[in-house]
């Protein structure tokens, strides 16, 4: 007889050991990928320069740098390397990170 698992949610996420092993949980099922290499981390943090200084200039919004939380529903929880969040939506920034989907983000 087959055991069902059901589908990760948050709360799973939130269980899971903060050990440097970078998760998301993606429709329900985790996702495990590798740290990142030295070239797309320089590039990275030279695009986090240039968006957060022009957000900053203009008053745009919020630029926030990995790792924090995307919550896009309950069973989907990625962690981008960089978001953006506009002034207009900054109420969807809260106590579990980011609630629905962000103005822009980089992924992994």
């Amino acid at each position: 007889m087959a055991i069902e698992r059901g589908l990760l949610t948050y709360e799973d996420f939130l269980a899971m050991p903060e050990d440097g092993v970078r998760r998301e949980i993606l429709d329900g099922e985790l996702v495990v990928t590798a740290s990142p290499v030295t070239l797309p981390q320089l590039v990275l943090g030279n695009l986090n320069d240039i968006v957060r200084g022009h957000v900053r200039a203009h008053g745009l919004g919020s630029v926030f740098f990995a790792p924090l939380s995307v919550v896009l529903a309950n069973t989907t929880v990625v962690v981008p390397d960089l978001v953006y969040i506009a002034a207009d939506r900054s109420s969807r920034l809260g106590a579990r990170g980011v609630e629905g989907a962000p103005t822009l983000r980089r992924a992994p």
